[in-house]
């Protein structure tokens, strides 16, 4: 299926055998994409790639709030979701850019340093997100600060929630690249 600008189509596609160097079997280019280009152009590609990074972001958002259904899946035997990943699968993607060259691998590397920073922003008590809401607390409460035991209650359970969202998601990326 081929989606232009909300026009959606479904096109055959015969590979060549032989094709032109600058063109894959199915006459479609991606070298431009990591093409070397002048500082200038480089800065401003960087920047366009880090916001579709962003805009990745809620779609992101939504993988996580889908997670207890996908540990439901994980235990109950169904299919690991494709849309989560964590170090093992991680470690797998940079293994397969590393096969398509040193471009993807910066590329990638651009990728999820911009998706950890901003999933550290979020709420969650453990990451600096957390730490920030724990800071509008004491705003709000004009500088007085939540007991320690009570921060420190809270970030261990935080630091457990992610620990556990690891364990699950890090089982999910074995079984798929295990192929079951």
């Amino acid at each position: 299926a081929v989606d232009r600008n909300g026009d959606k189509r479904l096109v055959d596609l015969v590979p060549r055998l032989a094709h032109p160097d600058d063109e894959g079997p199915m006459g479609v280019s991606i070298r431009s994409y990591f093409a070397p280009a002048p500082l200038p152009k480089a800065l401003a590609r960087s920047l366009t790639r880090t916001v579709e990074a962003i805009r990745i972001l809620p779609q992101l958002i939504k993988a996580i709030a889908l997670l207890p259904k996908y540990a439901v899946d994980l235990v109950s035997g169904g299919p690991p979701s494709e849309s989560v990943t964590g170090p093992v699968g991680i470690v797998n993607a940079v293994g397969e850019a590393a096969q398509r060259g040193p471009a993807v691998v910066l590329m990638l590397a651009g990728f999820i340093t911009v998706q950890l920073g901003l999933l550290n922003l979020l709420p969650i008590p453990g990451l600096d997100g957390g730490r920030l809401v724990f800071l509008g607390l004491e705003a709000l409460r004009r500088g007085r600060r939540l007991p320690s035991t009570v921060e420190g209650t809270i970030n261990f359970i935080g630091i457990m929630f992610l620990l556990v969202l690891i364990a699950f998601v890090t089982v999910g990326d074995v079984r798929r690249i295990a192929g079951g």
